[in-house]
């Protein structure tokens, strides 16, 4: 399999499993790591893997060369991109495996859902090294230049896209643009010249005097219209490193078309040259045949001053011309055949009006230029604000900018554009309906980058600046309603959003009517839109304030949001406020002693967000313990299953943070009295579901999270002492925690790590013993000798049945740790199974297995025994059988044996042998040690038959002197 085909399969494989089993399945976790291991594989020669989807829908490129491999892996891979709009998908080195996991997720999303989340370019922060780029590959489409007066050089590519020349384009025109510095590099284009002012230009030279000669008729020829195929020419191509400058009489909808002559001849000097292209004829049919025109005579060049006022040609870019129908007729040359009638001489044409400057932009232009601006602006965000004392936002509301996947845009390389754009002689409402256009095009989350970005405006800068600071309550509105939208926020967190967003408006009172005035549009009430409104007014209020208007103005802290009363917590702690943050706590437990169920289920719900803390921000030491005791109190004490999950909430996460900082004996500690809270409810039926509340909380404890952390500490050297604390706290958690380290023991590939789990899992007992039974279907041959051991260890007898079926695994490795598992789970039904097996194993597994039976000492297996013996097989492997048979027959000491030992000593027939002399001797062995009168005559009939001296005296030893 080649590289390529490799990755193109693996890339769909991962995400077909990924949408059956899901993200959080344990093998997830396998397949990524899978993913990633390849990928890094392949960046090992190159810094990055780019698969590019733009030349179809089941196409794709990867760096340049075309992707090989299996049709429908390609072809799905392509579809997946194509449909999502990703034209580009590019890794880079540094890759882990959550952001494969993101990747994999934006992938499973349906096209429309991705659409109305932002698409794929809304997770590009969090995706890290793996870059998407949206789009879909641009359809060809004819641009002509426009102008007061196009020249045929600037009807050269338009004729060349209609397929009327076969001649080369035209060199390109000097571009009229210059990039500007920071604002290039933003876009990602060469930086333009050092500012400062440009070196003047020397005089053109005058050109040389044209004498005046006799005029030449040229006929210009443009076909009648054809009904239904007019195509309207779109405007001048933009420039791809600089700010275009907009048409100077632009305009919405194409004029009517003029009804213009067949032929009409136009008379110029003579010393004036046209420079046509020989165009072939263009006939009506979908393919058209091409017959040269002969060409012209050649003229002497003109020169370059009189082109320009030569020939006052229509401006083409306002005219609706039907594609394939513009004739450019030959000039005529003088001759009398055929005759052509000259028009009187026109009078000369009026002196072209200038092009618009750069600095006199047009309303449409000008809102063309800045949403480009804008756009690269906003695509270059970043998840936190760049640094700078300039920012008004707290760290909560970035950690809320965040979960609402809010970018911060950085305005600061706009610095000049003002004088570039010529912004300053624009009047104020020009630029503010242009600046409203751009950001109306923007999509979505753009204007709320923008509105974040403002601080980081460029201080010279003031007339944009005024702009936005008047438009920021437009674009607050939007983004707010944008955002609710899409991610359904609740009341209390639109106004943290809200409040968050007015930290960079000026006006907020206009703001708040803006956003008001937009809700309406989406159907809210008035009595929303007053609770919203004293929401936002509550988040705009300073910690202090809040705390006060809680606590000490008779007011109860349960009569807020418990988002607010959460906001309210993290803002105390922050601040460092432990009096206030204590305060708190002793409004919730005020609410635990009250009768009302609705106000404990709130004070629970408050307490489980202010466990949430216990990490970041963090709590102190001393309010921590009294956390954990006001939970264990309401835990043991609550009689209401709303109140009494979000106390299990709070424990959980408490407990979680205490695993994950090694604190095993307090954790211990803590899930053995949340286990005994439960035994002591078992009597009382009304309570059931307090007992299975408890017992789900230690099931969660056993969470990935809180496992993830657990288990490097069995391999940590340092944590030695601490060992046997996890293993108690593990043993204390059960089956969860020996699921999770059973898939760690299949991934695991180092020798002692494995170890270390295996005496983990031990340590857990019996409770390990469905993850072991699911671990024997493993196809690696150590996890299944591993889990037959560790059933084997921990004595489950319940595990017996799947067990004997691993007797027939292909490793003799494992066959041999069956054996001895069987035997120590069950010897009696050991041989049962060993015998029923001895029949059909091979002739290794059927030497172990004689070897066990022989050992467990089961009288019910000699019909086995003497079936396998009697029907023995020849040669080395056969000797050792029936050797190791007549071994078991001594240990079993059974009379039924004496025949099948006495025929040992009896030739088979004339032509055949007798028993090989150690086969003998263990035989004479065996009926000495069953020591019957019947043995005993057995040995005396052999002692006369036997030939070999060796043997005979041995049989006469046991015969004299026993055994």
């Amino acid at each position: 399999m080649s590289t390529q085909h490799s990755l193109a399969e693996v890339l769909h494989r991962a995400l077909k499993f990924l949408q059956v089993y899901g993200p959080e399945d344990p093998k997830a976790h396998v397949v990524l790591k899978g993913v990633k291991q390849i990928l890094d594989e392949q960046m090992e020669f190159s810094d990055k893997l780019e698969i590019d989807a733009s030349l179809g829908r089941y196409r794709l490129l990867l760096n340049g060369q075309p992707l090989e491999g299996p049709l429908p892996s390609v072809k799905a891979l392509a579809q997946a991109l194509t449909e999502r709009s990703v034209l580009r998908l590019t890794f880079h080195r540094g890759l882990h495996a959550d952001e494969l996991k993101l990747l994999f997720f934006i992938l499973q999303l349906r096209p429309q859902r991705l659409k109305e989340l932002g698409g794929a370019g809304t997770f590009r922060t969090e995706l890290g090294p793996i870059l998407l780029e949206e789009g879909t590959p641009d359809a060809p489409t004819i641009k002509l230049p426009t102008g007061p007066t196009p020249s045929l050089e600037d009807l050269q590519p338009a004729a060349e896209a209609l397929g009327l020349a076969d001649a080369p384009p035209p060199p390109p025109r000097p571009k009229a643009t210059q990039p500007l510095g920071n604002l290039a590099r933003l876009l990602g284009r060469s930086p333009g010249p050092p500012a400062g002012p440009a070196p003047e230009a020397p005089p053109p030279a005058p050109p040389p005097p044209v004498p005046e000669g006799p005029r030449q008729p040229i006929k210009v020829r443009i076909a009648a219209p054809v009904p239904d195929e007019t195509v309207y020419l779109p405007p001048r191509e933009v420039t791809d490193n600089a700010i275009p400058v907009p048409p100077a009489e632009p305009s919405l909808a194409p004029p009517p078309r003029p009804e213009l002559a067949p032929d009409i001849p136009v008379t110029m000097p003579a010393p004036m040259p046209v420079p046509l292209v020989d165009e072939p004829q263009v006939q009506p049919p979908s393919e058209p045949e091409f017959s040269p025109l002969p060409a012209p005579e050649p003229l002497p060049e003109p020169p370059a001053a009189l082109l320009p006022d030569a020939l006052p040609l229509p401006d083409l870019a306002d005219l609706a011309v039907p594609p394939g129908r513009i004739e450019l007729a030959e000039p005529v040359p003088p001759t009398p055949d055929p005759p052509v009638a000259a028009l009187p001489e026109p009078p000369p044409p009026p002196p072209p009006s200038p092009p618009p400057r750069a600095e006199e932009p047009a309303g449409p232009g000008l809102a063309d230029q800045l949403h480009d601006l804008l756009d690269a602006i906003q695509k270059a965000a970043q998840p936190t604000p760049p640094p700078g004392f300039n920012f008004p936002f707290a760290t909560e509301h970035v950690e809320g900018l965040r979960k609402v996947r809010l970018p911060f845009a950085d305005l600061s390389p706009i610095s000049g554009i003002t004088e570039h754009m010529g912004l300053s002689k624009v009047d104020p409402v020009t630029l503010r309906d242009a600046l409203r256009q751009a950001l109306f095009r923007l999509p979505p989350g753009g204007q709320g980058a923008i509105l974040l970005g403002l601080p980081t405006f460029p201080v010279g800068e003031q007339g944009l600046r005024r702009a936005l600071d008047y438009l920021a309550p437009e674009m607050l509105a939007q983004t707010a309603a944008e955002i609710l939208t899409r991610d359904q926020l609740k009341t209390p967190q639109l106004a943290f959003l809200v409040a968050t967003l007015q930290c960079c408006v000026r006006d907020r009172d206009l703001s708040l009517e803006a956003l008001k005035g937009r809700l309406q549009f989406e159907g809210w009430g008035i009595d929303d839109l007053e609770s919203l409104q004293e929401a936002i007014l509550w988040e705009a209020q300073g910690t202090d304030t809040k705390l006060r208007s809680a606590l000490d103005d008779k007011k109860d802290l349960l009569d807020l949001d418990g988002n607010q009363v959460m906001a309210l917590a993290r803002q105390t702690l922050r601040k460092g406020d432990l009096e206030g943050l204590g305060r708190i706590l002793d409004s919730l437990d005020g609410a635990f002693q009250g009768k009302e169920l609705p106000r404990r289920a709130q004070a629970a719900a408050i307490l489980a967000d202010l466990a949430e803390c216990v990490e970041d921000p963090g709590i102190p030491e001393p309010l921590l313990d009294r956390v954990h005791q006001l939970v264990q109190r309401h835990l043991r004490e609550e009689k209401g299953q709303e109140a009494l999950g979000w106390s299990c909430q709070a424990m959980e996460t408490l407990l979680g943070s205490r695993m994950r900082s090694g604190d095993f004996s307090g954790a211990y500690r803590e899930i053995q009295s949340i286990l005994d809270m439960g035994a002591a409810h078992l009597a009382d039926p009304d309570l059931d579901w307090k007992v299975n509340a408890f017992q789900d909380l230690v099931v969660r404890l056993a969470g990935p999270l809180n496992m993830a952390a657990l288990v490097p500490a069995l391999h940590d050297p340092k944590a030695l002492e601490a060992l046997p604390q996890l293993h108690s706290l593990l043993a204390l958690m059960g089956q969860p925690a020996a699921r999770y380290l059973a898939v760690c023991l299949g991934l695991e590939e180092d020798r002692e790590r494995r170890a270390q789990l295996l005496a983990a899992l031990k340590a857990i007992g019996r409770k390990a013993s469905l993850p072991l039974r699911e671990a024997l279907q493993s196809p690696d041959w150590f996890m299944v000798r591993n889990a037959v051991d560790l059933i084997g260890e921990i004595q489950d007898g319940s595990s017996y049945e799947d067990v004997a079926r691993c007797l027939a695994h292909e490793d003799a490795r494992v066959r041999h740790s069956v054996l001895v598992a069987l035997r120590v789970l069950d010897p009696v039904r050991a041989a049962k199974t060993l015998g029923e097996a001895l029949h059909t194993a091979d002739p290794a597994l059927q030497l172990e297995i004689t070897a066990v039976l022989g050992e467990l000492g089961q009288e019910r297996v000699l019909p086995d025994l003497l079936a396998v013996f009697r029907t023995g097989k020849g040669g080395a492997d056969g000797e050792r059988l029936r050797l190791r048979i007549i071994e078991a027959f001594t240990t079993l000491k059974h009379p039924d044996a004496i025949p099948s030992l006495q025929a040992v000593f009896k030739k088979k027939g004339l032509l055949t042998r007798l028993e090989p002399v150690g086969i003998r001797l263990a035989a004479a062995k065996g009926l000495a040690a069953i020591g019957t009168r019947e043995s005993k005559e057995a040995m005396a009939l052999a002692l006369e038959i036997e030939s070999a001296e060796e043997v005979r005296s041995v049989l006469r030893q046991f015969l004299v002197g026993g055994a």
